[in-house]
């Protein structure tokens, strides 16, 4: 059975190569993953993403499973790696 973590990224990110807009609706799906990071990476939370979406170009594409990819674009494109934590035993 799947998490629903897992079930609101399918349903709310596009799946890599299709990338798409981050979009509020993304929030619920993506926020607790950005949560779970070691402090100190403001620039890594959902808010950030979300507020600083236009001046970055920020877009979003699901890879495998739940780890996701963030695309953007200032003077040159480029990728945020995928930083999810690997799952913890019973946690989807």
């Amino acid at each position: 059975m799947e998490g629903p973590f897992k079930k609101g990224v399918r349903m709310a990110v596009a799946e890599y190569p299709e990338l798409c807009d981050v979009a509020m609706e993304q929030r619920p799906a993506l926020h607790p993953r950005f949560h779970e990071l070691a402090e100190g990476m403001s620039e890594l939370t959902f808010a950030n993403i979300y507020l600083f979406r236009q001046v970055h170009q920020y877009r979003v594409a699901r890879l495998e499973g739940d780890l996701v990819l963030i695309a953007g674009q200032d003077s040159e494109p480029f990728f945020i790696l995928p930083v999810w934590l690997p799952p913890r035993a019973g946690r989807d």
